[in-house]
């Protein structure tokens, strides 16, 4: 089995070459997927989690999750439970290690309804050994969620935190969504209203082409370049991301949600000094804002700066103990 150290741990996940895999890096990672790692990679103390007799008993919500080698040969194999019907499920982190140990291995979730090959990694714990997987399968059986131990309660954490994080997209305002009958046909809020809907069923494609055709009839639509921004985003597009949250931040300079969006984003790729740029610009209008003190922190700490990192550390203790725990985890054990 791989372990990896804080440091490589921390460069795998934002993309450096000596973390881990490249197709991992490209595939699982894609934001949100990132953010969601490192989120989730310490959330939960509790030692020896896992999955509890109270899931593996429902049995009409256990799966299979297997890897196979190249030649098509099983090297591995762990039980899984589905946990929401839009194919969200919970295995051991042990098969997900199993799979990264070779490049051509693959992994693949077995049902009563057919065989799914791994969509996106949620959340990822080696030291609980529970991971939250997605595949792209709907109308699964799935198992309650009610047994008060400490697996699932991670597990509730975890999916709270996955939802909240994917509906992080501009609403449609309220003067569209309270006067639908009202929109023309072809004006940029209907194109606007029509992305919107396209992205709630994870249409991205489309999303993207109406956000645009929205842009193309009204230049100066800050909710569209947003949303644009977060489907180039979410499809791995980061330089077109960053391009459609350059124009929104056009329209509201100081705007923290877009400047922690951008930051974001140069943290993936790398670009240390314009990440701490734009999370300082951000804290400057927000200076309250923890999960901007958070990522301002790992920036600095992937740059090596520890000093700056300890001292966002120490500021991020003040506003969220929990938040500045996971980064201390994340730095220094």
């Amino acid at each position: 089995m791989v372990e990896l150290g804080r440091h490589a741990r921390l460069r795998g996940v934002w993309g450096n070459p000596c973390g881990f895999k490249s197709r991992l890096r490209h595939h699982i990672f894609s934001p949100p997927r990132i953010f969601l790692m490192l989120t989730f990679f310490f959330m939960v103390s509790a030692a020896d989690a896992k999955l509890s007799d109270f899931l593996l008993k429902q049995k009409e919500a256990v799966v299979v999750v297997s890897v196979n080698d190249r030649g098509g040969k099983e090297v591995a194999s762990e039980k899984g439970v589905v946990i929401a019907q839009d194919g969200i499920i919970v295995t051991s982190s042990r098969v997900i290690l199993k799979w990264l140990e070779e490049t051509e291995n693959t992994l693949t979730v077995h049902t009563e309804n057919g065989s799914y090959p791994l969509d996106s990694l949620i959340s990822y714990n080696s030291k609980l050994n529970i991971t939250l997987i997605k595949i792209g399968s709907t109308g699964l059986p799935a198992a309650r969620l009610d047994s008060g131990d400490a697996a699932t309660g991670y597990i509730l954490r975890s999916l709270e935190i996955y939802r909240k994080t994917m509906r992080r997209a501009a609403p449609v305002p309220e003067n569209i969504a309270g006067n639908v009958k009202h929109i023309q046909e072809d004006s940029a809020e209907s194109y606007f209203k029509r992305g919107y809907a396209n992205e709630t069923e994870e249409r991205y494609a489309e999303a993207i082409d109406a956000y645009r055709q929205a842009i193309k009839m009204r230049p100066d639509y800050m909710e569209a370049y947003i949303n644009l921004g977060i489907m180039y985003y979410r499809l791995g597009r980061y330089h077109e991301a960053i391009e459609a949250y350059q124009q929104a931040l056009k329209r509201d300079p100081l705007s923290p949600s877009i400047l922690n969006k951008l930051g974001t984003i140069y943290l993936i790729l790398g670009e240390y000094a314009i990440t701490t740029d734009a999370f300082r610009n951000a804290l400057s209008s927000n200076p309250q804002n923890p999960e901007t003190h958070y990522h301002l922190g790992i920036a600095y700490f992937l740059d090596g700066n520890k000093d700056a990192a300890l001292e966002e550390y120490i500021l991020l203790h003040r506003l969220d103990q929990r938040l500045a725990e996971n980064l201390f985890d994340l730095m220094y054990r």
